[in-house]
């Protein structure tokens, strides 16, 4: 009877609460997407208009020559045959697909940034609901919302957009496969992390805090080395980035066609940078003002001084942090005032 009288009078709560936390959730997911309605179809243009034209050249070049992905082309060829290195064209090629399907058009890009930019909410709730709970997912996917960088991007004619849903999808079914040992997590994760590999090698941050996971489900040993399934990962992840890096750059020499940066002499990049500018933008104005923003600040504030247990959870969010921050100071120079996107990976840990 005492059983039969708490599934009685709580069982209509749970199913009423979690009703309302998804209202909420298609709510929120709803704003975004009404947001981003503005302007949909306008060209390359604004503070980034160099970039989006970049890409969108390529994706036009699949669209009206070819559809082989493994040998993109770019409008400024001058008398060359177009074919450059550049950073994975996933992106690009989607793009040239739809145009094929659907027509040219500068919103169908745009469209696709806001669909990953919206697989990544979706995304950031699951993981933040695997981590901790419906609560705090919520407020993730509303900070996440209110991020000025994740807003921006997420409608520009550009790749990186990839970054922030892959890693927050990679992640998720990572820790997945950790609770659950289904390989099929396992492959899906590994098939993203090294997607978001290839269009910005900063992705490989997300090692940091899937490390610190294994490292946990062993009772804090390095037990996990003893299996050839984890050993691999690392290996196989970086073959596939700088495999393709080092097949872009000889693209462009092949070609004699270099438009993308693709590296080179780190040492003399660090030497050019502003060190002094590099910390502000990083640790301060680009911080405050573009991966967060007013309103995510006060809430990071503000959870800060709530939270009164370091659980794992927590841990593997900051080290997730971590790993973001070693990446931009990996590439410090190229962080400079024109690719604040390289920011986007710290946007879900943040």
């Amino acid at each position: 009877m005492i059983y039969g009288h708490f599934v009685k009078t709580t069982r209509p709560n749970v199913v009423n609460h979690s009703f309302n936390m998804k209202m909420i959730l298609y709510a929120m997911l709803t704003l975004y997407l009404a947001s981003h309605t503005y302007k949909m179809f306008d060209p390359p243009n604004g503070f980034h208009a160099w970039r989006e034209s970049d890409t969108a050249a390529v994706s036009e070049a699949f669209y009206k020559e070819t559809l082989n992905i493994f040998k993109p082309r770019t409008h400024q060829r001058h008398d060359k045959t177009g074919i450059t290195g550049m950073e994975f064209p996933v992106y690009n090629y989607l793009t040239g697909l739809l145009y094929r399907a659907f027509g040219f058009s500068h919103g169908i890009p745009r469209m696709l940034s806001t669909f990953i930019g919206l697989l990544g909410l979706v995304g950031l709730y699951r993981l933040a609901h695997f981590l901790f709970d419906d609560k705090i997912a919520l407020i993730s996917v509303w900070l996440a919302i209110c991020s000025p960088l994740f807003f921006f991007y997420s409608r520009k004619i550009q790749p990186d957009i990839i970054i922030f849903s892959g890693t927050i999808w990679a992640l998720f079914f990572f820790l997945r496969y950790i609770k659950e040992e289904s390989l099929v997590n396992l492959v899906v994760s590994l098939f993203l992390i090294c997607l978001s590999g290839l269009v910005k090698p900063t992705a490989l941050a997300l090692g940091v805090p899937m490390l610190f996971a294994l490292i946990n489900k062993h009772d804090g040993a390095f037990r996990f080395l003893l299996y050839p399934r984890y050993i691999l990962l690392a290996p196989i992840v970086i073959a596939v980035v700088f495999g393709w890096n080092a097949y872009a750059r000889f693209l462009s020499e092949r070609y004699e066609l270099q438009v993308y940066y693709l590296g080179g002499n780190q040492l003399e990049y660090w030497q050019a940078t502003d060190w002094t500018g590099f910390f502000k933008r990083v640790f301060r104005s680009w911080l405050i003002e573009l991966f967060l923003g007013t309103v995510t600040t006060i809430g990071l504030i503000v959870g800060a001084l709530y939270n009164r247990s370091w659980n794992n959870s927590i841990r593997l969010m900051l080290l997730w942090l971590l790993g973001c921050y070693v990446m931009f100071f990996v590439t410090a120079q190229h962080m400079g005032n024109h690719h604040d996107y390289y920011g986007l990976i710290a946007v879900p840990a943040l």
